[in-house]
């Protein structure tokens, strides 16, 4: 009997270390809530590279649409909270959808726990070359006039939409909005002539500023951006309100996970996006690195909420998802 339970207590002592080693080699998953190809995916394939060095195991990048990214949300909410299912979010999904929609698939500030914040970008209007909007202050003397100007963005709702709301509520003028189904068709309406000017964030309109295609009117944020130093920001025409209003990206996890789980994957993508490669490429593509986390991480999103919440109710925006 003694010689069984020795056994026994044996077995039981080795069920932890294979655990551990199982748990090691199981790939993390990066859910990713956006289509392959664009910004967002491009900042997850670099990460997940970095982190797997760091982390001596696969991480694999998963994209899964929907819904303004809340089905991929809520594949990572509804996932085992044990570190190897991640979801790559952003400000519409944090920030905007809880004012925005009727009714979620999840909650994702009780369902979701932020990891760490990776980057963000100042929102940008730009209007075409030569077009008849050639500054910001031509299109506030323009937006005295009814139908008033109009311009694109990449579907109702955004950040880039309610950028709009705010701009045309603070300014008080006329600008209309012509929402399309992603940035890519908005600037094609520019270019063509259709739309007078259009809203997103830095990394999208950056090439075409430097080729010279579209200039850029305003800016927020409280300074001007270091590789656009020739657009103002809209503080500059008195239009400090949009100041706060950015976008940004970040790093989450199910609401549940181990707080050991948590600080590895934290150290781990912290410095990955430390790391002069990575850095080098998100600041080449016009973004700001930023690693603010934990309750730092949380605090903000708390606020970017509510600002974002006040413009959708003084807007009046609700949609379904």
């Amino acid at each position: 009997m003694r010689r069984l339970f020795l056994c026994c207590v044996a077995a039981l002592a080795a069920v932890g270390p294979l655990a551990a080693q199982e748990s090691s080699q199981r790939p993390v998953r990066i859910i990713v809530p956006v289509p392959a190809g664009g910004g967002t995916d491009a900042l997850a394939r670099k990460l997940a590279e970095h982190m797997a060095g760091t982390l001596g195991q696969a991480v694999i990048v998963e994209n899964r649409t929907g819904s303004g990214g809340l089905i991929g949300a809520a594949a990572v909410a509804r996932s085992k909270p044990d570190g190897h299912t991640l979801l790559l979010g952003f400000t519409g999904i944090l920030s905007i959808s809880p004012s925005l929609y009727q009714s979620l698939p999840l909650d994702p500030q009780r369902e979701l726990e932020p990891v760490t914040m990776l980057v963000t970008s100042p929102l940008l209007l730009v209007a075409r070359k030569g077009g008849p909007i050639g500054s910001l202050d031509d299109l506030l003397r323009l937006g005295r006039q009814e139908p008033g100007p109009s311009y694109g963005t990449p579907g109702k709702g955004t950040s880039m939409h309610l950028t709009g709301e705010l701009l045309t509520r603070t300014a008080g003028i006329h600008f209309l909005h012509v929402p399309y189904r992603g940035s890519i068709d908005a600037l094609q309406s520019l270019l063509g002539g259709q739309i007078d000017t259009a809203i997103s964030d830095v990394p999208f309109y950056l090439p075409y500023l430097q080729s010279g295609r579209i200039q850029g009117l305003g800016i927020t944020g409280a300074r001007r951006h270091p590789m656009l130093p020739d657009v103002p920001t809209f503080a500059e025409r008195g239009l400090a309100q949009l100041d706060g209003f950015v976008s940004w990206q970040g790093l989450f996890a199910p609401s549940g996970t181990p707080a050991a789980a948590l600080d590895r994957i934290r150290g781990a993508a912290i410095g990955a996006m430390r790391s002069p490669e990575l850095r080098a490429f998100m600041v080449g593509q016009g973004y700001t690195v930023d690693t603010t986390s934990g309750r730092d991480f949380k605090r903000f999103i708390v606020e970017d909420a509510a600002r974002w919440g006040r413009v959708i109710r003084e807007a009046g925006v609700r949609i379904d998802p």
